[in-house]
């Protein structure tokens, strides 16, 4: 996940994030597994462009 935190004023020292991208890295699957190829070879393009877009990995998400 991709994004950035704010301010939250909803809770007492409310931070919250703002999810403005998710990236999938590669990865290899079976009926049973998931098993991420690290290290990445796209995450310094990756996080290049997130630089320039203003944004920063705050999370991942699995489903």
């Amino acid at each position: 996940l991709y994004g950035r935190y704010e301010i939250y004023d909803g809770v007492p020292l409310g931070v919250r994030a703002v999810v403005s991208a998710i990236y999938e890295p590669p990865q290899e699957t079976s009926r049973d597994s998931v098993k991420l190829i690290l290290p990445d070879p796209h995450e310094a393009l990756i996080n290049d462009l997130a630089r320039r877009l203003n944004i920063r990995r705050i999370g991942w998400i699995f489903t």
